[in-house]
């Protein structure tokens, strides 16, 4: 990462795309289940790396990259969360939603992901973004308590309480799922 780290701030072009190629989707997921919009997590994506090539002077140690990603794309996430934009007016067809991102993958992945994660996916969305927040951290960023308290600049025992009451509301919407079945 070191080698990486120094060729972004000699501003070549190659180690961004390298950079791109390493963390994309990993941010792109998080911002995702962040912002329950794709489309929105899109220019999360673009803002971040942007954001990542002209600011790479300011990170300090080259280990602590993968960690200054994640928390600038939770920082854009909180941003866009905050401010008003027009699309909000508008409704969007999930159908045409799911097409377009479809189109741009392996069909015959993105439907096995889909039918496989789309009812965890859903409940997930429907939190909180507080709990969303650190569930999204923890399960698929794979970040310790210690890690995600150091990203949120909160307390460990209120990720630990946001952990366990995001579960505890995932678990209570998975069950009723099944009570309903």
């Amino acid at each position: 990462m070191e080698e990486l780290v120094e060729r972004l701030k000699q501003k070549e072009e190659a180690a961004l795309r390298e950079l791109m190629a390493i963390y994309s989707n990993e941010c792109y997921r998080l911002a995702y289940l962040l912002l329950k919009d794709r489309y929105e997590a899109d220019d999360v994506i673009q803002d971040l790396f942007i954001t990542a090539y002209t600011k790479i002077h300011s990170l300090q140690d080259a280990q602590k990259l993968k960690s200054w990603l994640i928390s600038i794309t939770m920082n854009l996430c909180r941003k866009r969360q905050n401010r008003w934009s027009f699309r909000h007016i508008f409704l969007k067809s999930k159908a045409e939603d799911e097409v377009q991102w479809a189109a741009s993958e392996d069909v015959e992945t993105v439907v096995l992901s889909v039918e496989a994660n789309e009812e965890l996916a859903s409940h997930i969305l429907a939190l909180d973004y507080r709990y969303r927040e650190v569930i999204s951290l923890y399960y698929f960023a794979e970040y310790s308590i210690k890690e995600i308290s150091s990203l949120l600049q909160a307390n460990e025992n209120t990720v630990k309480s946001h952990l366990a009451r995001g579960r505890k509301l995932l678990k209570e919407r998975l069950e009723g799922m099944r009570d309903e079945q």
